[in-house]
């Protein structure tokens, strides 16, 4: 009787553990899984660009500097997330050994510099930047009776800053549907 006694307040225990567990939230905002597809598909498109797959070692150095990230979808996306995406793509991009290996080279954002700068007196050894990386989310939302969906597209430019000249453009688009639930 003792080893059915225990098993049953191990059960009830259980039990009570799971009913006090935070609920699912249904959300169609992008997330984490989207950060690693998106930023692996744009440094494998952007590595595969002509003008940047002939670069080499001898090659004019580039300066690249990250700088607007906009948001047009109907979320409120933090300016921290929208910039964690360039950010796993700046580093992506960075150790693979791609970049130096075409002489290329990443700069923070001017504004990022100038913090720096007014702590370490160290803004005017910053390396001007001949191209800008630019990245802007948009989302069609659509919703009826029985849910949501939206559907995402995040489009990444690169801008030659002498010529104004579009380098590189390329977009990634996912779609994110939840159904309403009894209680909605």
């Amino acid at each position: 009787m003792r080893p059915l006694l225990t098993t049953a307040i191990l059960l009830t225990a259980m039990l009570a553990a799971a009913s006090c567990s935070a609920p699912r939230i249904q959300t169609t905002q992008l997330g984490s899984a989207d950060l690693v597809v998106m930023t692996d598909a744009m440094v494998a498109s952007l590595m595969n660009q002509d003008e940047l797959a002939e670069r080499n070692a001898d090659a004019p150095r580039w300066v690249i500097t990250l700088e607007r990230v906009s948001n047009q979808t109907n979320d409120v996306l933090p300016q921290r997330e929208l910039w964690a995406f360039m950010a796993r793509l700046r580093a992506q991009l960075s150790q693979s050994g791609q970049l130096s290996s075409r002489n290329i080279a990443f700069v923070v954002p001017r504004a990022y510099s100038e913090q720096i700068g007014e702590r370490h007196d160290a803004g005017s050894n910053r390396a001007q930047p001949t191209h800008a990386l630019t990245a802007t989310f948009y989302a069609a939302t659509s919703r009826d009776r029985t849910g949501r969906t939206d559907t995402y597209l995040c489009a990444f430019q690169l801008l030659d800053l002498q010529t104004d000249e579009l380098i590189w453009e390329d977009s990634y688009e996912t779609k994110r549907a939840v159904a309403r639930g009894r209680l909605d």
